[in-house]
């Protein structure tokens, strides 16, 4: 049921806010945590610019997906 509702919604979800994530203010987050948590469960793309994931291209300013640049990314070690 709740996939069902977030599948239908996806498309619905900037109706209200016509911005992509990637302008959205601090209060814009914390005013609509569930629109975030929404466009960001599953993410498959990334923001070129500012680093921002989430599930729908659209929802980005400057989105590429995360396939098209796995290639190119390097093992990362956080523990140097």
């Amino acid at each position: 049921m709740l996939r069902l509702l977030l599948n239908s919604s996806k498309n619905n979800l900037f109706n209200n806010m016509a911005k992509t994530i990637c302008d959205w203010s601090k209060k814009d987050l914390l005013k609509h945590p569930e629109k975030l948590h929404a466009l960001t469960r599953e993410a498959c793309f990334f923001c070129k610019k500012c680093g921002r994931v989430a599930n729908t291209k659209k929802a980005l300013c400057k989105g590429e997906a995360f396939a098209a640049q796995s290639s190119k990314i390097a093992k990362v070690d956080f523990a140097a």
